[in-house]
This record gives C-alpha cells, sequence and structure tokens, in this order.
C-alpha cells in the first residue's frame, strides 16, 4: 500500500500559507491567508488564520478559529471553530458541531440539509442550494481560480527559465535575432506569418502519409520550440528597449535583460487577457519572433566570409 505524503505546518507564519498534500495537518499561527488542498486537510484547534482560509480535500476539518472568510469544498466537511467572517461550502456531509461561530453568512451547498448541532452560533442567513453540478459551487470555483492562478505563475516562471537557459547557451545568436527584430521587423513578419501558417500543414500532410510520422512528430516538437524560442525573443526585445529608455544598456548585462525579460513577460500575460485585440498583439510577436531567428540565419549565410 503506497503512502501518503503528511504535511505539517506548525509555529508562527507571518505571511500567507500554501500548501498541497496526500494528508495535512496544520497547527500553526498564519499571520495571514491560508490555501490548503489535498486528500484529508485537518486545521486543528491550535491553529489561528489571521485572514481568510480556502480549503479543499476529499476529507476536510476545520476547528482552529479563522479571522476572516471560510470557503471550503471537500467529500465530507467539518467545521467546529470559530469564523470571523462568512463561510462558502461545498460537500456530500456538511457538519457544524457545538462551538462553532460564524460572524457572517453560511451559504452551503449540498444534496442534504448541514448537520448543524445545538448552540452553533450564525450571525448571518443561513442558505443552502441543492448541489446539481460540483461547478456550481462558489467555494469551487474560488479553488480552481487558484489553481489557475497557480498555473499562470508556475507558467511565466518555466518562460523565465527558458529565456535565461537561451540567454546563457546562445547569446551571440539571441542578440542577432533581436536585431533582426530590430531593424527589419517587415520581412521577419513575413517569414515568420509563412513559418506559422505553412508549417501545420506539412506536418499533417506528413501524418497522413504513414512512413512520414517520425518526421512529423520530430517537425511538430521543432515547431512548438520555435513557437516558444519566438515569444521569448520578441519579449526580449521589448525588455531591451525598456532598459534603453530608461538608459540601460540591454545587451551589456545578462542579469539586466533577464529582468527586462520577467517585466515585459508579466505585462504580455496580462495584455493576453484582453479580448481581440490582447490575443492579435500576442501573435504578431510570435509571428514576428519566429521570422526574426529565419532572417538573422539567412543575412548570416549571406555574408561573405572574409
Amino acid at each position: 500500500m503506497r503512502s501518503r505524503r503528511l504535511v505539517v505546518a506548525i509555529g508562527e507564519i507571518g505571511d500567507d500559507v500554501r500548501v498541497t498534500g496526500g494528508q495535512i495537518e496544520i497547527e500553526a499561527i498564519v499571520g495571514d491567508d491560508l490555501f490548503a488542498a489535498g486528500g484529508t486537510v485537518e486545521l486543528l484547534p491550535t491553529a489561528r488564520i489571521g485572514g481568510s482560509a480556502m480549503v479543499g480535500g476529499g476529507r476536510v476539518v476545520v476547528a482552529g478559529d479563522i479571522a476572516g472568510d471560510l470557503a471550503v469544498a471537500g467529500e465530507n466537511v467539518d467545521i467546529a471553530s470559530r469564523i470571523g467572517g462568512s463561510v462558502e461550502a461545498a460537500g456530500r456531509r456538511i457538519r457544524l458541531f457545538p462551538g462553532t461561530v460564524i460572524g457572517g453568512d453560511f451559504t452551503y451547498v449540498s444534496a442534504a440539509p448541514a448537520e448543524i448541532a445545538p448552540g452553533v452560533v450564525i450571525r448571518g442567513r443561513t442558505v443552502h442550494r441543492v448541489a446539481r453540478s460540483p461547478l456550481e459551487t462558489e467555494a469551487v470555483r474560488s479553488l480552481a481560480g487558484a489553481v489557475w492562478y497557480g498555473l499562470g505563475v508556475a507558467w511565466l516562471a518555466g518562460l523565465a527559465l527558458v529565456g535565461g537557459f537561451i540567454l546563457v547557451i546562445v547569446p551571440s545568436a539571441l542578440t542577432r535575432a533581436t536585431g533582426a527584430f530590430h531593424r527589419a521587423f517587415g520581412p521577419a513578419l513575413g517569414f515568420g506569418a509563412l513559418a506559422l501558417f505553412a508549417t501545420p500543414p506539412a506536418i499533417l500532410f506528413l501524418f497522413v502519409t504513414v512512413i512520414g510520422i517520425p518526421l512529423a512528430l520530430f517537425a511538430g516538437a521543432a515547431f512548438a520550440a520555435a513557437l516558444f524560442r519566438g515569444y521569448l525573443t520578441a519579449a526580449f526585445w521589448l525588455g531591451d528597449r525598456c532598459l534603453w529608455l530608461v538608459g540601460k544598456s540591454g545587451t551589456a548585462h545578462r542579469g539586466l535583460r533577464l529582468l527586462g525579460l520577467i517585466v515585459v513577460l508579466i505585462v504580455l500575460k496580462a495584455a493576453g487577457a484582453v479580448p481581440f485585440f490582447g490575443w492579435v498583439a500576442i501573435l504578431v510577436a510570435v509571428m514576428a519572433g519566429v521570422g526574426a531567428w529565419i532572417y538573422a540565419a539567412t543575412e548570416r549565410r549571406a555574408t561573405p566570409v572574409a
């Protein structure tokens, strides 16, 4: 039988706590918010949360006090604590034990009514909605939003890591590509558009021929890598321009270039959230970045060797 990882949070933590694991026990004094997700999550009676808490798992026990709001989702949810704000809960079985105090509303989604023990204090409204789909609950939507946010941060960190790798391994090639991006944006955009729209049909044709499947898989991986590299090239160029505007030489120091890249990646991610215009801007950046590498390669090949 495979053992499940046990995660224990103890002591005093002045900031937020975000933890995931198979089995989680929290008995810490947390200065701000708590996010915990796992198979079994227990907020022990000695725990204190200075902000709000967002907890999800197969079985969830909330026994520690929470100053703010509580959003909780699980198969079985047990609450035996004092909560300063409102509670949003979702689960098959929800129980409130004696001594529980909820300073705001108690809103829960479940197929059955919550089991509320005598002596439980709910200072706001109690609202019961019958569960039709787990995605209908605010608690689950909040958890999904937190997970999506975490994936976005991981995506940005991964892009920055790959950008740093390119900057260290092939700095000269990167400089040539960003240079082509700057001085020959139109031709680079044309090369990139040609590559972007011509390559997928070619890969599909190789798949259809059956014998070309290995080559198609290789070409698909290379094409995906080229798209990432093109996106990073555009971000590097924008970062270099920003550094130039503040009087710094973007090509003189790797640390400065990497810092500029990270800032631009954050801005581009925000721009991508703008419908249509944001997507078009990112598409243009990717095409021009891909084309810049092609243009730089053809330009270097055409340069006569002395």
